[in-house]
C-alpha cells in the first residue's frame, strides 16, 4: 500500500493509511489540550520530488488524519532548506542521519505550549523525523510527537 501511495501515484491511499494511525492516536490522551493547541505538521518534500510525484504523501496522510480527528494541519511551520539524496537510496543508519542533518527549519517562533505532531508516511531509522523535531525545538516547540503509517 505504501509503495502504491508513494511511488505509483495512488494518492487516495492516504485515507486508507490514515485509519490505523488514527486508531493509534486514539490511545493517547489529548483531553488536557484544547484542539487549537495541537497541529499536524507533515514533513515537506524536496521541490523536485514534489514536482515529480505531484503530491506530498506526508501532507495527504496528515490531511486525512486531520479530517478524521479534527486536529488542524499546518504546512507552513516546517520548511526544507536543503536538497539531499532520497533516504531510500542510503542503507546505513549513520549515513541517513548525516544526509538529513540540518535539512529542516521552523519558519516562525513556535508556541511552547502547543503540541506539534510530525507526520510522515514511513520511518526507517527515524533520522528524518529526528531532524524535523530538532528544527521545531530550535523554533521554540517543547511538545513534539511523530506519527507514521509504517516503520
Amino acid at each position: 500500500m505504501l509503495h502504491a501511495f508513494k511511488f505509483q501515484g495512488v494518492s487516495e491511499m492516504g485515507e486508507t493509511l490514515a485509519e490505523p494511525v488514527v486508531c493509534g492516536l486514539s490511545m493517547y490522551q489529548f483531553l488536557p489540550y484544547p484542539p487549537e493547541s495541537i497541529f499536524l505538521v507533515p514533513l515537506p518534500l524536496r521541490p523536485k520530488r514534489l514536482r515529480e510525484r505531484g503530491f506530498n504523501q506526508a501532507e495527504l496522510l496528515a490531511e486525512a488524519i486531520g479530517r478524521k480527528t479534527g486536529i488542524r494541519l499546518d504546512t507552513k511551520i516546517l520548511e526544507r532548506t536543503a536538497n539531499r539524496p532520497p533516504q531510500t537510496s542510503i542503507k546505513r543508519k549513520e549515513e541517513r542521519e548525516k544526509n538529513v542533518e540540518g535539512v529542516f527549519r521552523a519558519r516562525a517562533p513556535l508556541d511552547s505550549r502547543t503540541i506539534y505532531i510530525l507526520v510522515d508516511d514511513v520511518a526507517t531509522t527515524g533520522a528524518t523525523l529526528n531532524d524535523a523535531a530538532r528544527a521545531l525545538r530550535a523554533g521554540g516547540a517543547h511538545k513534539i510527537w511523530a506519527i507514521t503509517a509504517a516503520r
